[in-house]
């Protein structure tokens, strides 16, 4: 068994550029990289699967998963490969039930209220059991935080930089349209009979979590309700 495993999905080079293919790179992705060397620093077991540069199909995938029983699997996945994200998680939780599977990465907002409609039913979709919605923020230091007030309205406040709050407002959306579609996208995916179940599970199996379950139903409550 190993720490981590980060990851990302089986694509073919037509399916990742198109009619490019021909010049397309099939280099390993950096972020991925770069989490396997923040992750081995720290101490922990890590083992790269990067499908693409490998050339591993989803079969031979699951295989090796399966002899390394990672206790995360992190797949980092683009707007292009987002689909094929879906289905390796799908049949990861299905061969790995134990296997906590984190899926994210960077998405287009060319077209915005129809990405975020897109993403929450993409989200719908999956066998997850948590999510986390959130808005961007552009922190001191990236190379973000140089360029957001161009490409929408940003607050550069540090004091506000708290990851809850909505400092970044691209161009096409509104703060209003954005708390909005994240009301929706918690309520929708939180207040299911699977979802609320498998927290009930949870709360059985240790039920030393229950102080900070109630403080986090709370938090939840206000957030959906605002």
């Amino acid at each position: 068994m190993i720490d981590l495993a980060p990851t990302t999905a089986p694509i073919t080079m037509e399916e990742r550029y198109g009619t490019f293919a021909g010049a397309g790179s099939g280099m390993p992705s950096l972020g991925v990289l770069w989490l396997a060397a923040l992750a081995r620093r720290a101490g922990y077991s890590v083992e790269v699967l990067e499908c693409a540069a490998l050339g591993l199909g989803y079969g031979e995938m699951v295989r090796r998963l399966e002899e390394l029983r990672p206790r995360v699997l992190g797949i980092s996945a683009t707007t292009v490969s987002i689909g094929q994200s879906a289905k390796l998680a799908g049949m990861v939780k299905e061969r790995l039930p134990a296997t906590l599977v984190v899926l994210g990465g960077p998405h287009a907002t060319a077209m915005p209220p129809e990405t975020l409609e897109k993403t929450r039913r993409f989200a719908l979709s999956l066998p997850l059991t948590d999510i986390s919605v959130t808005a961007m923020t552009p922190l001191p230091g990236t190379e973000i935080y140089h360029t957001a007030a161009a490409h929408g309205d940003f607050d550069n406040r540090w004091e506000k930089m708290n990851l809850l709050e909505t400092i970044f407002v691209p161009h096409g959306l509104s703060a209003e349209t954005m708390a909005r579609c994240q009301r929706t996208m918690l309520r929708q995916f939180y207040l299911r009979p699977r979802i609320i179940w498998a927290y009930i599970v949870r709360l059985l199996r240790n039920p030393g979590m229950a102080a900070g379950a109630l403080r986090g139903l709370a938090a939840f409550l206000r957030t959906v309700r605002a």
